[in-house]
C-alpha cells in the first residue's frame, strides 16, 4: 500500500483532530528522517499507521491483542498503551506492511524500548514533540532533537516518568528500560555522569 492509499484508509478510522495530529506527526518525522539519514517511505508509514486505533474501544484492542501470540503484558497497563501493539499486529493485514521497522515503530510509539532503530526513534520523538503539542521541558526536547535523537529521547522518556509518577500511575517497564538505555548511551558518549 503506498502513502496516500494509507492516509485515506487512515483518515477514514480516525477523527478530524487525531487524523490532523497524525499528518502532524508525519510531517515532523519525515523532515528527521533526513536529518537522521532514515527511510522516508517506512517513516512516513510507521507515522500514519502509529494512531491508527487510538480510537477504537479498548475491549476490540484488547480482543486484537489477545490474538496472537505477542506477550500480554501491556493488557495489564493503562488502555492508552494498547493502540500501538494492537495498530502492529494489524499493520500486515490491513496495510500490507511486512517491514519490521515499521511494525517496531508503530508498536512501541507508546512505550518505547531499549535499543529502538532509527524509524522507532523517529516515530517516537516525532509523536511526543509535534508542532501542535505544548506542555512543560517540549522546548528542551525539540532543541535537543537538531542535535542528537538519543539526547530528545531521554529527555523526552525522562519527562514522561515524571508526569506519570506524579499522576500516580502505572508505567511500562520499558519505559524504565529505554530511559536507562538511552541515558547509558549518553553517559558512555560523554564520559562520567555528565550527560550533556
Amino acid at each position: 500500500m503506498d502513502i496516500e492509499q494509507i492516509k485515506r484508509k487512515v483518515k477514514k478510522n480516525l477523527s478530524e483532530k487525531r487524523y490532523l495530529h497524525t499528518l502532524r506527526v508525519t510531517e515532523l518525522a519525515r523532515q528527521l528522517a533526513r536529518t537522521y539519514g532514515a527511510s522516508e517511505i517506512h517513516v512516513q508509514k510507521a507515522a500514519l499507521i502509529h494512531d491508527y486505533l487510538k480510537e477504537t474501544p479498548n475491549h476490540e484492542l484488547q480482543s486484537i491483542i489477545e490474538s496472537t501470540d505477542d506477550p500480554l503484558d501491556i493488557l495489564a497497563y493503562h488502555p492508552v498503551l494498547w493502540h500501538g501493539p494492537a495498530a502492529a499486529i494489524i499493520a500486515e493485514k490491513e496495510f500490507d506492511i511486512h517491514e519490521p521497522s515499521i511494525i517496531e515503530a508503530v508498536r512501541y510509539h507508546t512505550t518505547g524500548r531499549p535499543e529502538m532503530d532509527v524509524v522507532e526513534e523517529i516515530v517516537f520523538i516525532a509523536d511526543y514533540m509535534e508542532p501542535a503539542r505544548s506542555f512543560p521541558g517540549i522546548e528542551e526536547v525539540r532543541e535537543a532533537a537538531t542535535k542528537s535523537i538519543e539526547q530528545a529521547i531521554s529527555l523526552a522518556l525522562g519527562n514522561s516518568i515524571r508526569y506519570l509518577i506524579h499522576q500516580k500511575a502505572t508505567i511500562h517497564p520499558q519505559t524504565f528500560q529505554a530511559y536507562n538505555a538511552y541515558v547509558s548511551t549518553l553517559i558512555s558518549e560523554y564520559g562520567g555522569n555528565k550527560i550533556w
